[in-house]
């Protein structure tokens, strides 16, 4: 199985987002507001389905946002969950994604909500990881 691994420290960030050492290496941090993106350009080998995969952590005491993964033309929503606290990461699948071009496309992570709440956030990041599932065949 072919897996694409985007980590925090190969990611452009727009907004507040900032890119620090701990508790993991290169992990992006300070998520709290919908205008911020995460973005990485990789290389897609082959079409096919792929698997998303988020390595985060969101703190129990705060309720979790709705994010979007965006390739090319197609994107996912995800709700995230809380993982115990700040410093216990956890890789979960956001879900699937059907990609039919090959080449260099962008990867976009977005807020898309944050519940009304003040004791809600968007996750640390620290990989996302496209699995390829199911090839398309020609």
């Amino acid at each position: 199985m072919q897996t694409i691994v985007l980590s925090a420290a190969r990611a452009a960030v727009n907004g507040a987002l900032k890119i620090m050492s701990t508790p993991l290496p290169h992990t992006l941090h300070y998520w709290n507001n919908t205008n911020d993106t995460i973005t990485w350009n990789c290389e897609i080998p082959q079409p096919g389905k792929y698997l998303i995969k988020l390595n985060y952590s969101l703190d129990k005491h705060l309720t979790g946002g709705i994010v979007q993964i965006a390739i090319g033309e197609q994107s996912i929503t995800f709700e995230t969950s809380t993982t115990d606290s700040w410093l216990h990461f956890r890789e979960v699948d956001a879900g699937v994604i059907s990609i039919e071009q090959t080449g260099r496309l962008s990867v976009e992570l977005k807020g898309v909500k944050l519940p009304v709440a003040n004791d809600s956030a968007f996750p640390d990041i620290h990989t996302v990881s496209l699995v390829l599932t199911d090839c398309v065949t020609e």
